[in-house]
């Protein structure tokens, strides 16, 4: 089982597209997939086609009920597993009560590792688990990145984004070496790309130049696909595979795999 969260500072940098895409794309080439929403907003279980209700509270229940000190049997995981009927996969879904964690478990015990004792019992049930995290380092957020082997970071070409970078490198260092020494960046994603505009290709010169082998080869062409498709309730799998944004997204699996991959090679080498 491999886990990777997508995660930036930054709202709007096609995260959670990146998110539901991706999962798409792997359930395509047969892969057993989760997807775990950690946003409150509950983007990525909307987009899934999954209705949660405004109080909904099943995972915020078990995280607050993960102490660490006793296993969760699979039984009482697979309660918060939802079938998609868009993306094929299941999905742990959020809900606007997630927006309670921190406050709630304020004064509970290993708080940055509730979510990998809830993935614990599930490891042998799936090929990759991803992770929508919060567009912010809150409590959820370093759950979702002390329970990952890998972060993949969505970056589009504003200049907010790319200003927001270092900041973000860092965040991730400090996670690494407090909670979760082996997660490892799998690489930054740039999307929203217009080839054709200025300030696209310079912010992408720009990441090469700063981040080198980190930069995914693949970035995400900026497409109206991936809007309509989203109010269609549909992946652009389904929507539209003749879509710039889709061969992208199935370049970027296909980059991301063999990435993973070879890190793992790495690591076993080692």
């Amino acid at each position: 089982m491999t886990t990777i969260s997508l995660y930036n500072n930054k709202g709007g940098v096609a995260k959670t597209t990146t998110a539901i895409t991706t999962a798409s794309c792997l359930v395509q080439r047969g892969e057993r997939v989760l997807l775990i929403d950690l946003d409150p907003q509950a983007n990525a279980s909307d987009a899934a086609g999954i209705e949660v209700e405004e109080d909904a509270s099943l995972l915020l229940e078990l995280l607050l009920a993960s102490s660490g000190s006793t296993p969760l049997s699979l039984g009482q995981v697979e309660t918060l597993l939802c079938p998609s009927p868009v993306i094929g996969c299941d999905v742990i879904p959020a809900s606007p009560a997630l927006d309670q964690f921190a406050e709630q478990a304020a004064q509970g015990t290993n708080l940055e590792f509730r979510l990998q004792t809830i993935l614990a019992p599930l490891r042998s049930s799936y090929d990759y688990i991803l992770i929508d995290c919060p567009p912010s380092l809150s409590l959820l957020t370093m759950n979702a990145l002390a329970a990952s082997d890998y972060v993949v970071i969505p970056c589009d070409s504003s200049k907010y984004a790319l200003t927001g970078m270092s900041n973000l490198i860092a965040k991730y260092n400090t996670i690494r070496e407090s909670y979760n020494p082996t997660l490892e960046i799998a690489g930054i994603l740039n999307t929203k790309v217009e080839m054709r505009v200025q300030t696209s290709r310079l912010s992408r010169e720009k990441l090469a130049a700063y981040f080198g082998d980190l930069l995914f080869t693949s970035y995400i062409p900026k497409s109206a696909s991936v809007e309509k498709s989203q109010y269609a309730n549909e992946t652009l799998l389904t929507y539209d595979r003749h879509s710039p944004a889709l061969t992208a997204y199935q370049s970027f699996t296909e980059e991301l795999i063999q990435r993973v991959s070879t890190k793992k090679k790495q690591q076993t080498n080692h």
